[in-house]
């Protein structure tokens, strides 16, 4: 556990003290020393190869990603993104008449094959791309998970390793400007802070501003004191040093939460279910002999992404077997998932992209059959409850698998 301990002085008058400010009506950009602290950390950390950047802080990214659709998107316009993508970036233009063009994934991200194949299909001569980088989670970058390791890997290094370590942001390959960052501490400091920046363009960054000024205004005050006075506490190199422990603390997670899947279930290598159609990298949980999920062990974020194995699931097959059900596959997900055993998951299915009212179930989407996707939470868990989880998990699974 690791605790701020911040000071803030509101007796002092406001020219020995500027806090008194803060509490006021702000311009819409920002307190400009929070801004100018900004910029320097993105320029240490991202060294943008478009040196013609500005900053604009904005109140969590929720509600940056709204304003960054309001600019971008007409109705009708579709938005490339990834194959499963989070609901509430979604909610914001569904009901705007925008549909997604999701691109198939692999342990590594994107398919280059499928994005290509995606693209050759556009009815387009000179298609205008502009990249929305919303990567809350890119300082909880951690090593390869190593299945039976007896050490737990050392992460110990200094800042310059930490961020040499880190996989590199749009920031540091967009020559022409078109990437727009969401950076936001509310996934390094506190999710309340609501407290967040965008990095982009001036041109992008003006109108994001008048947009700014007419919708949400200044973020909290009393925050942005708060993350200043943090910073110039801190540092460059003591922010980076807290960025480095979180990560820490986030692998161990990780760690826990396959440790408490290798006692209830046997984990083994995807090489060795062919018959899944599944990477070498990823990890198999069986029971009795059968496979039932499957799931790449994440290098970063706070989060498990697994895949269930239905072939040999008696209810399924009932299911499939069915044919007033029109996707047996998610009919068998929300049965699962309602199972009453003391332990949530949460459905693949939130995390479809929407891409017209004919293309909802599995087969209309051109999904692959037999199987179905949950996502499990390490994040705020602790290691206990995290083992009792997975155990109420497992003998749902054995009911359920009839094994």
């Amino acid at each position: 556990m690791y605790i701020l301990q911040i000071s803030l002085d509101l007796t002092a008058g406001e020219a020995e003290n500027p806090f008194t400010s803060f509490l006021q009506y702000g311009s819409g950009a920002g307190d400009a020393q929070l801004r100018q602290r900004c910029r320097d950390f993105t320029q240490h950390v991202h060294r943008p190869l478009c040196e013609n950047f500005d900053i604009l802080l904005h109140p969590g990214n929720t509600n940056a990603w709204s304003k960054v659709i309001s600019l971008l998107c007409e109705r009708g316009d579709y938005i490339l993104c990834e194959e499963f993508t989070y609901p509430s970036a979604q909610a914001c233009w569904v009901p705007l008449g925008n549909y997604a063009a999701p691109v198939a994934m692999d342990a590594q991200g994107f398919h280059d094959d499928s994005l290509e194949s995606t693209l050759a299909e556009w009815e387009l001569n000179h298609p205008d791309i502009i990249i929305v980088e919303d990567d809350p989670y890119f300082f909880l970058q951690f090593p390869e998970y190593e299945l039976n390791s007896k050490t737990t890997n050392d992460t110990s290094t200094s800042n310059e390793q930490f961020l040499a370590s880190l996989a590199p942001s749009f920031l540091q390959i967009d020559y022409q400007g078109r990437a727009i960052r969401l950076e936001s501490f509310s996934k390094t400091l506190a999710p309340g802070l609501r407290l967040g920046y965008f990095i982009a363009r001036p041109f992008f960054i003006q109108r994001l501003l008048l947009a700014t000024e007419v919708e949400t205004q200044d973020p909290s005050g009393l925050w942005q004191a708060v993350v200043l006075s943090l910073l110039q506490t801190w540092g460059l190199d003591g922010y980076q040093t807290w960025l480095q422990s979180l990560r820490d603390e986030y692998q161990a997670r990780r760690d826990w939460m396959i440790r408490a899947f290798q006692h209830e279930f046997t984990l083994v290598s995807g090489s060795q279910h062919s018959e899944l159609d599944v990477a070498d990298s990823t990890l198999v949980a069986v029971l009795d002999a059968v496979p039932i999920f499957s799931f790449v062990p994440p290098t970063g974020g706070m989060f498990i992404w697994a895949q269930f194995h239905l072939h040999a699931n008696p209810t399924f097959r009932k299911m499939r077997d069915d044919q007033s059900l029109e996707d047996s596959e998610d009919c068998f997900a929300e049965h699962f998932w309602e199972i009453p055993s003391k332990v949530l998951l949460t459905p693949g299915s939130y995390y479809h992209p929407w891409q017209g009212e004919g293309k909802v179930t599995t087969q209309a989407r051109g999904a692959k059959p037999t199987v179905t996707k949950f996502r499990f939470s390490f994040s705020m868990t602790t290691r206990e409850e995290m083992e009792r989880g997975i155990a109420r998990l497992a003998k749902v699974v054995r009911a359920s698998w009839e094994l």
